[in-house]
């Protein structure tokens, strides 16, 4: 959530389970109550769809993304999806390569070898959308102010090689049948407080507490983000003072120099003179990657400059923006290093980073306040005594953000310069309550062994039982015979055989069985056909088990 905000409070008030925000009269209203009633609101509805559906399904009357081999690549159906309690609409059938406007997806010959294996994912997260972005936004009876921030639900489907999963295609399957991601949030954690002060500085308009740990005399927000991700010691970071709100087009002028569009003209809230930016576009936000940082001189005339240019041809991005960041113009343009020691930001604020796993855009917020000299921290509703204090007893904390949620859709094989035939569908479907059958409940068929998937099949199974079922134990051959020939018409034979050797004159045939079971007592039982190649010969079954027993014939 990049706007320009006070602070975020939804932490505390889901670790309190403060259900919603009620205003009172005469009483200032803050942005704060208002996104913590919005958020609040949201993440109920995400827990409660997340209970219902399980973490992801698509709903069987309208169920959306759907991967169809299309000549070399494949397209993406309409539809609804759900993913940990988020609706993901697409609205129309879509080409893999034309998912998002100017945005250039990965070829699928470069992401899979020929014959290597690939998983088709669906991708989502929460965009914050600015005025600045989308120009409907404003209200041009006011003259356009910019007044508030949107959050979409963006998405994406990308191609992962299998094996860089971690899992195997059989678990892949599974826990794409059980509605489990296979791709999880990152782990990394953030702690922060403040340094004891040695000296304060000279203030001529009002005196600092003199406890106070955090030096200023403005109310920042401070956003600490992940820039590049991996383990702790792979990772670096950038962070801003201003939540990262701080944003503008960029454009080039009649004479081919950088401009920046939507800027304020000032020093705090908007971009001084040599400074550090984030150079984006919309490529960047759609593959899950960070822009590239610069330095950015500002000239006379207006035009700006980036050290070491932007990193690609400008006529090649798509909707590109500068986001201003102030670890300081000359900082690294990789980001800063992650540390478990105290990595000092300013004025008297400190961070550390805990081992983990980090994911580019990972984030924490940090409220600074100049009246109590403190920071806002820990953020999930701990006592007052405890804000702002020294870094070393501070609370870690997850990162703020929903992050991404990548989900398995199908498994693909890469034939030629194209894909197979062949695409396996993984999305698990869900009916609606009111069209709710019995082929939508699962069964457990360990106990009964109906060769059931679901009720259906069970009952199906039990209704083949009970009216044309036979079963036969058999100690020898003349009791097989003999019971075989007793049958009749059967349509589902269980046959169980006793320990001993059972050999026969010819093999033992059956055909047109709608189930077929043979059972031994392990390697003791032995079928064995004198006359013939084969011990057993089956022709024509819709499902056949055989299993404890050997089984041999004497001629070729």
């Amino acid at each position: 959530m990049y706007g320009d905000y006070s602070r975020l409070t939804v932490a505390n008030a889901r670790r309190r389970h403060y259900a919603s925000v009620l205003l009172q009269q005469g009483r200032v209203h803050l942005d704060a109550d208002w996104n913590e009633l919005v958020t609040l609101t949201a993440a109920r509805t995400e827990v409660a769809m997340t209970d219902i559906i399980g973490r992801t399904g698509a709903p069987k009357e309208n169920a959306g993304f759907k991967v169809v081999r299309s000549g070399n690549s494949f397209t993406i159906s309409a539809g609804r999806y759900y993913v940990d309690g988020v609706m993901v609409e697409n609205d129309g059938q879509l080409n893999y390569e034309n998912q998002a406007q100017g945005v250039v997806q990965p070829d699928l010959v470069s992401l899979l070898a020929n014959g290597e294996t690939g998983i088709v994912y669906l991708d989502v997260w929460k965009e914050d959308v600015s005025a600045l972005e989308d120009t409907r936004l404003r209200e041009p009876a006011l003259g356009g102010p910019d007044t508030t921030m949107r959050q979409k639900i963006a998405w994406r489907v990308g191609v992962e090689l299998a094996g860089n999963t971690g899992l195997s295609i059989d678990e892949i399957i599974a826990h794409a049948d059980q509605g489990k991601p296979i791709w999880l949030p990152g782990s990394g954690l953030l702690r922060a407080g403040t340094s004891v002060p040695v000296n304060l500085p000279d203030e001529s308009d009002c005196q600092l507490p003199p406890e106070a740990g955090y030096l200023s005399q403005d109310n920042l927000l401070y956003r600490v983000e992940i820039h590049r991700g991996g383990t702790r010691s792979q990772a670096r970071f950038k962070w801003s003072r201003e939540n990262g709100s701080v944003l503008a087009l960029l454009d080039q002028n009649n004479d081919g120099e950088f401009i920046l569009r939507g800027a304020i003209e000032d020093d705090e809230l908007g971009f001084p003179d040599d400074i550090k930016v984030e150079v984006f576009d919309d490529n960047d936000r759609h593959l899950g990657r960070s822009g590239v940082l610069r330095r950015m001189r500002r000239q006379a005339d207006g035009t700006v400059t980036f050290t070491g240019g932007l990193g690609r041809a400008f006529a090649s991005m798509s909707n590109p923006r500068v986001r201003r960041w102030d670890q300081g113009a000359g900082s690294s343009d990789n980001g800063l290093s992650l540390d478990a020691a105290s990595i000092p930001l300013e004025r008297g604020i400190d961070i550390a980073f805990q081992q983990g796993d980090y994911r580019v855009g990972d984030y924490w917020l940090i409220p600074a306040r100049a009246a109590t000299g403190t920071i806002d921290w820990p953020p999930a509703g701990m006592p007052a005594a405890g804000l702002g204090g020294p870094l070393a007893a501070a609370e870690v904390a997850p990162s703020f953000g929903w992050g991404r949620r990548r989900v398995p859709l199908a498994i693909v094989r890469r034939s030629g310069n194209g894909l197979s035939a062949q695409v396996t569908d993984l999305r698990p479907l869900f009916p609606s309550l009111t069209q709710l059958e019995a082929v939508d409940v699962r069964f457990d068929n360990s106990a009964c062994d109906l060769g059931a998937e679901n009720v259906q099949q069970a009952i199906e199974a039990l209704c083949a039982h009970g009216q044309d079922h036979c079963t036969i134990f058999a100690r020898n051959v003349a009791e097989l015979l003999a019971a075989l020939a007793t049958a009749g018409n059967a349509r589902n034979l269980h046959i169980c055989l006793a320990e001993g050797d059972f050999i026969l004159d010819r093999a033992l045939a059956f055909s047109g069985l709608n189930h077929l079971r043979i059972s031994g007592a392990g390697l003791e039982t032995l079928v064995t056909a004198s006359r013939s190649e084969a011990a057993i010969v089956i022709d024509n079954c819709k499902r056949v088990e055989i299993y404890d027993l050997r089984a041999r014939g004497q001629q070729a």
